[in-house]
């Protein structure tokens, strides 16, 4: 090879090392010229910390015979009155089938009046269709999402909805003669069931429970004052067990429950200031509660003893007696911006949003702010700031007011 054919391509190699070194360069520009956006979200955050704690109710029991078995009549949390029937008992299982039979033919027996009363004008009858309708529905969507067990219910209430849509069609000697054989039927099942069955009422007015603990007869809202940090931990410690077998639920008197948990003493000292705050039991519900902070008080070891005070009745707060607590101190809502988002011009901070491909900027005023992110206030309108569903721009390069972006 002559020394001219190899500098030729010598310097063919430069030329084309030197054209893929521009064009990598131009790429690499360009790449650094691509400005990304995010759509702007509402989303709200909370200072909040938690601890695990007892509720403390005002309670007695309701014995029974546990040698029998146990009907409750009374649903569980159930606002019951004074001498009201709460459960029954039954000595043998054919007392018990037998009840149950009974409840069954008043329940046709409810749909049969209903029925020749309020359909012989046929009034009803297109709301009828309309509910029998929606529960048939409900029940295929149970089914499709395998909940077999949750559909039974449903179905006896689609029943007793076509047994009144069927009265329209019945003539008033068919109804007299059905409804005296329903009645003497439930008479039957009625004399069946009560030979073998003993009632237990209520002692008093409340809310019935069908749970009862150990601690239902030392925990209660008159001992308040003496509770301390060890109680609670004991109760924490201690598996919850029913404390008598005579004892079949209990009835909850008073209009407030309590909740006390045990805290640090800077967590306790946020607190104290304070008359209300809101709260999540987390395992209960994902819904915050209002609760009014009872009393706050510290102790050597650096805790802090928090009880909570509440009047908001539901079957979880009166069934539970371990639970752990969110305490929501503060909350803050507003449209989430990056960090790396925030800018400042001319002295004012903002963002810079696309919009129809130009940049335009937007000042901001954050209410709330991390380590990564801030939350800052909507605008009245999109001319006036930030609104939701603006482009904001996270990374750019050269960005300024009103730039066309290509």
């Amino acid at each position: 090879m002559n020394k001219k054919s190899w500098g030729s391509k010598l310097v063919a190699f430069v030329l084309a090392l030197g054209c893929v070194v521009y064009i990598g360069i131009r790429a690499l520009n360009g790449l650094q010229d691509q400005i990304q956006t995010i759509e702007a979200a509402l989303v709200s955050v909370e200072d909040k910390f938690s601890g695990s704690g007892i509720f403390i109710r005002d309670e007695q029991p309701i014995y029974g015979d546990a040698s029998k078995t146990v009907e409750y009549i009374a649903a569980n949390g159930e606002k019951v009155s004074n001498g009201q029937s709460v459960a029954m008992f039954f000595s043998d299982s054919a007392s018990l089938t037998a009840y149950h039979e009974m409840l069954a033919v008043e329940d046709e027996i409810e749909s049969l009046q209903y029925a020749y009363t309020h359909l012989s004008g046929g009034a009803d009858g297109a709301k009828l269709d309309s509910l029998i309708t929606i529960s048939m529905l409900n029940i295929t969507e149970l089914l499709e999402q395998g909940n077999v067990q949750t559909s039974s219910g449903d179905y006896a209430d689609l029943l007793q909805l076509v047994l009144r849509r069927d009265g329209e069609r019945i003539t008033n000697s068919e109804y007299n003669t059905q409804l005296s054989a329903l009645e003497s039927e439930r008479l039957s099942w009625q004399q069946q069931a009560g030979n073998g069955a003993t009632v237990a009422s209520s002692p008093a007015a409340g809310y019935f429970v069908r749970y009862y603990d150990s601690w239902s007869d030392t925990l209660r809202p008159a001992g308040l004052e003496a509770l301390s940090i060890d109680d609670i931990e004991s109760v924490l410690a201690t598996e919850e067990t029913s404390s008598r077998e005579d004892v079949i639920g209990g009835l909850i008197q008073g209009f407030d429950w309590y909740f006390a948990v045990v805290v640090s003493e800077e967590q306790g000292a946020l607190l104290r200031e304070r008359s209300t705050v809101k709260i999540r039991f987390p395992t209960i519900s994902s819904e915050a509660l209002q609760v009014d902070i009872y009393d706050v008080r510290t102790s050597d070891d650096g805790q802090a003893l928090v009880i909570f005070q509440s009047g908001e009745m539901s079957e979880s707060y009166l069934t539970t007696r371990q639970a752990d607590i969110e305490i929501i101190y503060n909350s803050y809502e507003g449209i989430m911006v990056p960090k790396e988002a925030l800018r400042q011009v001319d002295g004012e901070w903002g963002v810079y949003c696309l919009v129809g491909g130009i940049t335009r900027f937007k000042p901001v005023e954050w209410v709330y702010q991390t380590d990564s992110y801030y939350l800052v206030e909507p605008a009245a309108s999109s001319s006036n700031g930030l609104v939701m569903y603006d482009q904001i721009i996270t990374s750019g390069k050269d960005l300024e007011k009103d730039k066309v972006v290509r």
